[in-house]
Order: C-alpha cells, then structure tokens, then sequence
C-alpha cells in the first residue's frame, strides 16, 4: 500500500511564517489545525500549487483526500 511522511510543526514560529516555509519546501499537502478545527473535528487542507487553503473540511473527507492523492501514480 501507499505511505505518507508526516511531520509536525510545533515551534512558535506563525501559521504564516509555518506556511512560507512548507511552500518553499515544496511538501505536497499541509493540514492546519486550529482550535475552532479541533472542536468541529476538522482540519484546513493547502494543497502544492494551490494559492487556497480549504477551511474546517471534516477529517474523515481529509483523509479519503489525501489516500486518493498518495494512490495516484502521477504523484510528485
């Protein structure tokens, strides 16, 4: 089956300054959490190349998103 990296960013720079740093690293997809994303059970999704990031998307339609990216052969 396909496998994911997954690293945590928990530093004390800004979301901001975390999301420059993501896009010039080039990583692929990155989740944000929130406080208002841990009580609703959701999360905020960029994906690469994308100028939007996809707020309070439920965790379960996250993951689904990010198995079908993985399995896609075109990946990057």
């Amino acid at each position: 089956g396909a496998e994911a990296r997954v690293e945590i960013d928990l530093s004390s720079a800004t979301i901001g300054e975390k999301l420059r740093r993501a896009i010039t690293q080039k990583v692929p997809v990155v989740l944000v959490v929130g406080d208002n994303d841990i009580e609703n059970q959701s999360v905020g999704i960029r994906l690469r190349g994308s100028e939007d990031e996809e707020r309070g998307v439920a965790l379960d339609d996250a993951t689904a998103r990010i198995r079908e990216l993985i399995a896609r052969p075109d990946r990057t």
